[in-house]
């Protein structure tokens, strides 16, 4: 990659690289921590269908917000240490970190986590509150929260703020990124569901896929840990 530009097809196959040489201990994280979320979410399906079955798209959207909710919080220690040991392979390729020492390290790290993730989730909402693009706008100056609390000892408040200051000149490129990657990972969904849902009748075949779509989406995880190594490159560099 040059000194001031970053390639996010550059990004991309490092980060497919680093995926590789490590995808025994990313899937491992990923079936440890996923696993019992979708057999959560199969749960609260079911129980909602029995005691509160969807009646309108209302009903519909709030069931769904329910499962987002359980992905985001029990997603968020598989995300932790996915991104910490991409951060610490790109950092120092010889370094071995294990898969119940990265489980541990997102655990202790889950509460900050989250404390970090709603002071962004309330700043980027007074934004929209005002008009839809300042929202977005603020939404992906603070993108990059999750990386900084996974690899960084900072506050809350801290995080976000350093969040911004990566992103200063880089705007638009994290921008595209998050829109390819959210564009990849939908057209994934699709193809998984048109393939496997429309003839799923099981709970078990439904918990299965819905692992295997989180498990693809853990290269993600990674790709996102090695633009956030450039973006700190760049600032340390004076680029940014």
């Amino acid at each position: 990659m040059t000194d001031d530009r970053i390639s996010i097809s550059d990004v991309f196959s490092q980060s497919f690289t680093i995926w590789k040489q490590n995808a025994v201990t990313i899937l491992s994280i990923g079936l440890i921590v996923y696993l019992p979320a979708q057999i959560l979410i199969e749960i609260v399906s079911i129980l909602s269908d029995r005691f509160f079955p969807v009646t309108d798209l209302n009903s519909l959207k709030i069931i769904n917000q329910v499962y987002d909710l359980i992905r985001y919080l029990v997603g968020a220690i598989a995300l932790i240490g996915i991104v910490f040991l991409s951060y610490s392979r790109v950092k120092d390729p010889a370094r071995q970190l294990g898969v119940v020492e990265l489980i541990r390290y997102g655990l202790l790290h889950w509460g900050k986590y989250m404390l970090t993730g709603l002071l962004a989730g309330l700043k980027t909402i007074l934004y929209l509150l005002l008009l839809i693009v300042p929202g977005i706008i603020k939404g992906v100056k603070l993108s990059m929260f999750d990386c900084i609390v996974a690899t960084q000892e900072t506050t809350p408040e801290g995080a976000c703020e350093r969040s911004e200051q990566l992103l200063k000149g880089k705007w638009w490129l994290v921008f595209g990124f998050t829109i390819l990657v959210l564009v990849i990972e939908f057209v994934f969904e699709i193809i998984v569901a048109f393939l496997f849902f429309s003839s799923v009748e099981s709970n078990i075949p439904s918990i299965l896929i819905g692992v295997a779509i989180k498990l693809f989406e853990t290269y993600f995880i990674v790709s996102k840990a090695v633009l956030f190594v450039e973006l700190e490159n760049r600032a340390a560099l004076g680029a940014v």
